[in-house]
């Protein structure tokens, strides 16, 4: 199953949602609209649809809707994406018509659980994000460990362990962002929203930066395709903006802080 959370900018929340849930023609209900960056849309049987109701706004009128993914009315266009392990695609619904069982729920009321959802698969990717630091932070300690340069490993000279030795502490810093997140999800749901946005902004800027630094400890080897040092550097980009951008991520946690609030990055 695929899911098909945001409108066609790829927007993060609700608020960019355009798939529309109306009253079909001669009866029953269809979906109509453009949902956008679908994670494994292409090979997925079903998808998951996130629609609202017409005129509505924010996380009012939403429903959730599963219908399969070569329906009448589905199409599907696939992306060329910066990480290609993560496929993404357009789905472009004209008229789908849907049944009752295709609803999830009650029509219009998902907005409540659909926000506490996002919030935990902003969790979940927060922690990808920390075991990605965490390999490359390794990757990088055992290639410094090996490689010598004017007769001693480079990992002896100073420059190298001041770099190493910044990763670890994004590493550390990250686990415990993403663990308290973990733990809040299952205990003390009131203070899911703060946790998520934490975890997720911190834990991929870690990643991201985890990753950039691999790449130059591993010097020459680090830039080319053999190596998968770009494989964790693309997915480190492209993590960072699904579900939310850092910068999202934080103007999400000062309004929840109730500390006013800025331009709200649109991603």
């Amino acid at each position: 199953m695929a899911c098909a959370l945001t409108g066609p900018e790829g927007r993060a929340g609700v608020d960019g949602v355009s798939v529309e849930l109306s009253a079909a023609a001669g009866g029953g209900l269809a979906l109509s609209g453009t949902s956008d960056f679908v994670v494994h849309a292409d090979t997925a049987d079903l998808l998951l649809v996130l629609a609202r109701s017409p005129g509505s706004a924010g996380d009012d009128g939403l429903s959730v809707v599963v219908i399969a993914q070569d329906a009448p009315g589905v199409t599907i266009t696939p992306h060329v994406m910066l990480d290609l392990t993560r496929p993404m695609a357009r789905v472009r619904l004209d008229a789908v018509r849907i049944d009752g069982e295709a609803l999830l729920g009650v029509q219009g009321s998902a907005g409540a659980a659909i926000g506490k959802a996002l919030q935990r698969a902003q969790i979940a990717l927060a922690a990808e994000a920390l075991g990605g630091a965490e390999r490359v932070l390794e990757m990088s300690v055992e290639y410094v460990k090996q490689r010598e340069q004017f007769g001693r490993p480079v990992g002896s000279f100073q420059a190298i362990k001041h770099r190493l030795a910044d990763m670890m502490v994004e590493v550390e810093a990250a686990r415990s962002a993403s663990w308290y997140a973990a733990r809040v999800a299952d205990e003390r749901v009131a203070e899911l929203a703060e946790a998520a946005a934490i975890a997720k902004s911190y834990c991929c800027d870690a990643f991201y930066d985890c990753a950039a630094n691999a790449i130059q400890l591993h010097g020459g080897i680090g830039f080319t395709w053999e190596h998968e040092a770009h494989l964790y550097f693309k997915r480190a980009r492209a993590s960072a903006t699904l579900l939310g951008s850092p910068a999202w991520q934080r103007e999400q946690l000062v309004r929840v802080l109730g500390m006013g609030a800025a331009a709200v990055p649109a991603f």
